[in-house]
């Protein structure tokens, strides 16, 4: 049992001295410096700064009992397996924040203070960015890649209360939609409606957007990362990266 707990620990990022000290804080419950230096026989000085350590990752609580003793209460394993597992949730949480970026990083601006490049992340702020576009509409809306994964993604569909509301204020605002999507059935439904919907779609099998969606405004770029369980959006702003963003779209729409 022993050498299985200080394989566990180990494992958990604790030093020798850290697992140690900690054993022994959870064999006594608590502890003073002077106890645990006499039952860990380690130095005064390793202790002390062991439990330093064990405090700053929260392993362990200290009651002063008067200005020169303190009394430590440590962490149970239980708890520590659930902190473990809360580091875990945030370090998976990190993994995929971070993927997908790399094609993005020749947009951001390191030097200036103003970054034309915004990542929001969350479901909350995917649903926002796709249901305020038309307001940044002013003449046409290009629109490549998945909307069914968009509407999987976001919770949407073509019939709900938002995106009819979405459609109803491009139209409202007399601004023409192009869009490249590919063949689902749920774009095949949207097609059909594009003369009513001041809208040409065209399906196509190959688009280098297969998963996420992009939206292209005048004055800004919205890519969507359709990740039903880490939803995000890029948002880029600068006049070139638009620029580019349009001519991308272009080449695509003609050779469709």
């Amino acid at each position: 049992m022993r050498d299985r707990l200080h394989s566990l620990l180990r494992a958990a990022d604790l030093s020798e001295e850290e697992i140690a000290i900690y054993l022994w804080l959870l064999k006594l419950k608590q502890s003073s410096i002077p106890e645990l230096k006499c039952k860990s026989r380690l130095p005064h000085i390793t202790v002390y700064r062991t439990i330093a350590k064990l405090e700053e990752r929260s392993l362990v609580e200290r009651e002063q009992i008067n200005r020169k003793q303190s009394i430590f209460r440590p962490l149970t394993l239980g708890k520590l397996a659930e902190k473990i597992a809360s580091r875990k949730r945030r370090l998976q949480a990190l993994e995929n924040e971070l993927k997908h970026l790399d094609r993005f990083l020749p947009y951001v601006d390191l030097e200036n203070e103003d970054d034309p490049v915004e990542l929001r992340s969350g479901l909350d702020a995917f649903r926002e960015e796709y249901l305020k576009f038309p307001e940044l509409l002013q003449h046409e809306y290009l629109h490549i890649g998945n909307m069914a994964k968009m509407w999987e993604t976001s919770g949407f569909s073509y019939e709900c209360a938002e995106e009819r509301g979405f459609i109803h204020r491009r139209i409202a605002r007399n601004v023409y939609a192009r869009v490249l999507d590919v063949p689902t059935p749920e774009a095949q439904v949207v097609q059909r409606q594009d003369s009513k919907e001041k809208r040409t779609l065209v399906l196509k099998e190959n688009l280098p957007i297969m998963d996420d969606f992009l939206l292209i405004g005048e004055k800004q770029v919205s890519h969507f990362l359709c990740d039903p369980e880490n939803p995000r959006v890029v948002i880029m702003r600068s006049p070139a990266q638009v620029a580019v963003h349009h001519g991308f779209f272009e080449a695509l729409w003609k050779a469709r």
